[in-house]
């Protein structure tokens, strides 16, 4: 299942909120390790008692035989009349635990906002809400367990009555002996507890079916195996009637452009102007547009996902430093050697980080400021040689001398491609740009030729 989930492409992943995933991985565990799996062996072990104590039977008589696999019946249609409604009370509790756990998660983020402005008592309003909504539909489930469990229970009176009443009529008819409904007595207790118990076992297995079918989803949705980049072509973005889109609605214009190997590009707009959707294309997350746009000259939607993000970086305001040390969080768990890590920090701008690759970042880099964490941003990407950088606001957040100072370490790199969005720019930067451009106007496809850089850019 966890295959299944990071196997996904950034708009599947994105469907769902973290939370959801997070229940999956615990509390739908859970519940199909308790609920399916030790039902199911428990259950195996109960059948196989059973089955021999029904074998035996057949040695006393064949109508108390042949009685018993009719009670047996009976006694299975139980938990098959009520498969369907404990399913869907199960895929209702998933429900609300995905969502109880997508609350929970999203408020205690947020507790240093709540707590800023003395309303951290409306984290336990939002959350208490959710867990009772929680606690509704567990009620509801648990309830139709106990329904099935006492169904089971009474079909297990009934039927060893019944077995009881042929036995004692077998034998006062002398085809049986008196003793021999003692012994009949204590096998259809055995068969019959086990299959009151089976109506619960089956109830239980049967609620975790839509947690199975949820998984399996995840597992068989399509992965694009797209095409390759052809090697003796220049690694440049051209593009004519590209529109990008959300949900099938247009964010822009038609636009034509071409974005050359090694450039720098620098697009200027007002926030909403749809600058990160654009980025979001390029780069690969996003593969909702319509007319075309190629990078070294095969279409985006062509091209191997996988493939693209070998060749970009994508910075933005969120850095997502991990627990553990510097060095960690720019090796991804990968293998690189020290002077590899220490060659990438430093083409990062990241000198002061070298003495300290070793120490804590912090719980979400609490222990690094802005600047040292967009450093470590950088570089994973140049330890990975990365071609591609597109920067989306990813300095907006920092002090202005340490913003300029990380923009200019993009900028001079000759042997990367940099696309840069904003909507403050720094003049020092844009005098250092091959095109700045106002978003979208700028690209606007107008009949023209697309927009480019001089040809000595291209390397």
């Amino acid at each position: 299942m966890l295959g299944g989930v990071t196997a996904q492409e950034f708009s599947q992943f994105h469907e769902k909120p973290i939370g959801t995933y997070e229940s999956w991985l615990s509390n739908d565990i859970n519940t199909v390790d308790q609920a399916a799996f030790a039902n199911f062996f428990d259950l195996t072990a109960s059948l196989f008692g059973a089955g021999i104590a029904i074998f035996t039977l057949f040695f006393y008589s064949v109508w108390i035989g042949i009685a018993t696999l009719v009670l047996t019946g009976l006694m299975m249609l139980i938990p098959m009349l009520f498969s369907k409604p404990m399913n869907r009370v199960g895929e209702n509790a998933t429900k609300e635990n995905e969502h109880f756990m997508s609350v929970s998660d999203n408020m205690l983020k947020a507790y240093d906002v709540y707590k800023s402005f003395n309303v951290v008592g409306n984290i336990v309003n939002k959350i208490r809400a959710a867990s009772l909504s929680l606690k509704d539909v567990m009620v509801k489930q648990t309830r139709m367990q106990a329904i099935v469990a006492v169904l089971g229970f009474a079909g297990n009176i009934v039927s060893n009555l019944a077995l009881l009443l042929l036995t004692g009529y077998l034998a006062i008819a002398r085809v049986l002996t008196i003793g021999t409904v003692d012994a009949v007595g204590s096998l259809s207790t055995n068969i019959f507890n086990t299959l009151g118990n089976l109506s619960n076992h089956f109830a239980s297995i049967a609620s975790t079916k839509s947690i199975f079918a949820k998984f399996a989803a995840v597992e068989d949705r399509p992965r694009q195996a797209g095409q390759k980049l052809p090697v003796d072509e220049p690694l440049q973005y051209t593009a004519q009637g590209l529109v990008p889109t959300v949900k099938n609605n247009a964010v822009t214009p038609p636009l034509a452009f071409t974005f050359a190997q090694h450039g720098k590009y620098m697009l200027v707009g007002p926030s909403g102007s749809g600058k990160t959707t654009f980025l979001k294309v390029l780069s690969g997350q996003n593969p909702e547009y319509t007319g075309s746009v190629t990078l070294g000259g095969v279409e985006l939607k062509a091209l191997d996902p996988a493939l693209i993000r070998d060749h970009v970086i994508y910075l933005s305001q969120d850095y997502h430093i991990l627990a553990g040390s510097i060095r960690s969080n720019i090796l991804l768990d990968e293998n690189y050697s020290d002077a590899e890590v220490r060659r990438a920090l430093t083409d990062a701008g990241g000198e002061i980080l070298l003495p300290r690759l070793d120490a804590d970042a912090g719980e979400d880099g609490n222990n690094l400021s802005g600047g040292e964490k967009q450093r470590i941003a950088l570089a994973r990407g140049f330890l990975r040689h990365k071609d591609i950088v597109f920067s989306d606001e990813s300095t907006s957040g920092l002090q202005t001398e340490m913003a300029i100072a990380i923009e200019r370490t993009l900028v001079l790199n000759p042997n990367i491609m940099v696309i840069m969005v904003t909507h403050q720019p720094f003049s020092e930067i844009e005098a250092m740009m091959d095109r700045v451009y106002t978003f979208p106007e700028d690209l606007a496809e107008t009949g023209d030729s697309p927009a480019t850089v001089p040809d000595v850019v291209v390397e």
